[in-house]
């Protein structure tokens, strides 16, 4: 891609709002070949593809889209959720909350496994009717579940 080329899609980014969704879709596509071969400019690439990736989240969201496919590549809403000490609880009360809750042997080493933690809240979510996960009474104190939407692309 030259220059011109960079630069034209930059200015597309900045218009992203006055588009309908299948030229932001295309938008996001464009920018995300881009950066897994790009060179130069990476950093501006990345800014463009964040704004544009928070921007189809809440287009997404709000039109209750999943996915779409095009340009031979589906585009679909990724969901995460992360385990999380609550902010006011630190390591040692954390790790007191989970032995309470007859937790320590599988959450706790030297310090909580927070990705056996995250495994556990997804399949508390999965469980879910809405979606959330309903974190155990006895943990609520401690941990607190984040969820995080982004926009993501595979060949379809």
């Amino acid at each position: 891609m030259d220059k011109k080329e960079f630069n034209k899609l930059i200015g597309k980014v900045k218009k992203f709002d006055k588009f309908k969704l299948n030229t932001q879709v295309d938008l996001f596509i464009d920018l995300t070949k881009l950066k897994f071969n790009a060179k130069d400019d990476h950093e501006l690439i990345k800014d463009a593809l964040e704004l544009v990736n928070a921007k189809l989240v809440r287009i997404f969201e709000k039109n209750g889209t999943q996915s779409v496919k095009q340009k031979g590549r589906l585009v679909y809403l990724h969901n995460q959720i992360w385990a999380g000490r609550q902010d006011d609880v630190d390591i040692v009360d954390a790790i007191a909350g989970l032995k309470k809750a007859r937790l320590g042997k599988r959450y706790i080493k030297e310090s909580v496994d927070m990705d056996k933690l995250h495994t556990l809240f997804r399949g508390l979510a999965d469980e879910a009717p809405d979606g959330k996960p309903e974190i155990p009474e006895n943990l609520k104190d401690f941990f607190k579940a984040t969820e995080k939407f982004s926009i993501r692309s595979k060949k379809a």
